[in-house]
């Protein structure tokens, strides 16, 4: 039977529930604020998991090992079943992961919000062209996060995705996204450049920017299409101290013409080099 939790959960902690009652407690005062999930456990012990309707596939919810680099499954084993992994679900990762590398051929098409928000070790990620969407704050908190390469195949950056990833630096949108959501980037204090492929100038979220850069001796640098700069400028209501074309990154560095042409100011340098 249920007895209200009126302690409130942070989000982030998992309640492992048998199935018949997953949805009970997910939908229960007090308990409704945790991460409910089904007590799935893959044959090897390493991931909570969930099938989908379908019966082939499934939603990995939770991974419960210690390993830094996680490399995550084609598909999981119970008993005599067999599932492709689909999705990844929410709050799925844990602190211990410092990197995390998809399988080859991967079918995961899906992270869901919150996927790995607040993994606090997450250092790199390459999310593959198999993902087509990537929920609101799903790396959130990732404090630790410096090398990310987003899917060429998802079309909105969602509210909060990136926010409080406070030692990034640099980040490439690719050219499907048509909106950055609310806060996307909301406190990335050294996030100092934004290289942006897509050329139709889609729906900036409000905040979207908010305290990006503020920590750095550089400012925010947005590089974008050379065609589609004046739309940038006018749609999203950002200064030429921000918006910059790829005709003025030279190298490592944004650089701004003068007005006869004959001379450059150094904007931007965002080098790794020990010696500039």
């Amino acid at each position: 039977s249920l007895f209200p939790y009126t302690t409130l959960f942070r989000s982030h902690l998992k309640v492992y529930s048998p199935v018949s009652m997953t949805s009970s407690y997910a939908s229960y005062i007090g308990w409704n604020e945790a991460t409910v999930i089904d007590n799935l456990i893959t044959g090897d012990g390493l991931y909570a998991y969930k099938p989908d309707e379908n019966g082939t596939s499934a939603t990995l919810t939770a991974y419960r090992g210690k390993d830094k680099i996680l490399t995550l499954p084609r598909r999981i084993t119970m008993g005599a079943n067999f599932y492709t992994v689909t999705t990844i679900g929410k709050h799925f990762a844990n602190a211990t992961i410092e990197k995390v590398v998809f399988p080859t051929n991967s079918q995961i098409t899906r992270l869901e919000s919150y996927a790995f928000a607040n993994c606090v070790s997450l250092k790199e990620i390459n999310i593959p062209d198999s993902v087509n969407s990537v929920g609101a704050q799903a790396f959130n908190g990732c404090v630790s996060l410096v090398d990310v390469t987003l899917s060429k195949s998802i079309t909105v950056i969602e509210a909060n995705m990136f926010s409080n990833c406070t030692s990034l630096k640099e980040i490439t949108i690719p050219e499907n996204v048509e909106t950055i959501g609310v806060a996307a980037f909301y406190n990335c204090y050294n996030l100092t450049r934004i290289i942006i492929n897509f050329t139709k100038v889609g729906e900036l979220g409000n905040m979207a920017f908010e305290d990006t850069g503020k920590e750095s001796s550089a400012r925010l640098c947005i590089i974008v299409p050379e065609k589609s700069k004046s739309d940038f400028l006018s749609q999203w209501g950002l200064g030429n101290e921000y918006i910059y074309s790829f005709d003025y990154l030279i190298g490592n560095f944004v650089v701004n013409p003068s007005a006869d042409g004959k001379s450059w100011t150094l904007v931007q340098y965002a080098g790794k080099e020990d010696t500039l």
